[in-house]
């Protein structure tokens, strides 16, 4: 009868490199949602729903002030034209 061998251990080295990898990603997923809201703040205010983007920047506490240039320069667009986005 074949045994079961138990799993490798991790080096120190590839335990860290894991963790890192792991926070790296929790990272960039946290900056996409942030863009997704920021995206979702601009077109709630510039299709006229203020009062839903108000309420939207105190609920998430992301505020469209803060961040809609940092959005708009990565994904390529010009906020100060308008229909640019």
């Amino acid at each position: 009868m074949a045994e079961i061998s138990e799993p490798r251990k991790l080096s120190l080295v590839e335990m860290k490199a894991r963790a890192q990898a792991k926070t790296e990603h929790d990272k960039e997923n946290a900056r996409i949602k942030r863009d997704i809201l920021v995206l979702t703040l601009e077109f709630l205010r510039n299709n006229g729903y203020i009062d839903s983007c108000q309420r939207l920047q105190s609920e998430s506490g992301i505020s469209l002030a803060k961040w809609q240039v940092s959005v708009s320069s990565r994904i390529g667009v010009d906020a100060s034209v308008p229909g640019s986005v």
